[in-house]
């Protein structure tokens, strides 16, 4: 897929000493529902917590309508292979790269072919 998430049709190789060197992210956990992360940059301002506090709602906007379905899709993956199911309810952190913003890192748990939408 590309940063679209839309399919490309390519294959993915990754060598064996890439997962001991890199960061590797599988997002084939599941083929119906997704953890899905992303990034929005604001200014370092005194408006910083209002405008997490917005994209927080907008994002519980969006996914309320998914998470009762995902709470019982990833319950039952968690009995299947013997996990610890996850936190669904979207949420923001906060990731500082520099004085001037605010990098504002958002999860939120929708349909796999829903992310790239939502987002």
């Amino acid at each position: 897929k590309d940063l679209t998430h839309q399919y490309t049709g390519r294959l993915v190789t990754v060598p064996n000493a890439k997962f001991l060197s890199t960061d590797i992210f599988n997002e084939t956990y599941s083929n119906d529902y997704i953890l899905h992360t992303f990034i929005v940059k604001i200014k370092a301002n005194k408006n910083w917590e209002k405008e997490l506090n917005r994209l927080l709602t907008v994002a519980q906007k969006h996914c309320d309508q998914y998470i009762e379905k995902a709470k019982h899709h990833f319950h039952q993956i968690s009995i299947k292979r013997q996990l610890e199911a996850p936190f669904i309810v979207p949420r923001v952190n906060i990731k500082l790269k520099d004085t001037e913003s605010l990098q504002l890192l958002v999860r939120v748990t929708v349909p796999v072919n829903e992310r790239g939408r939502i987002e």
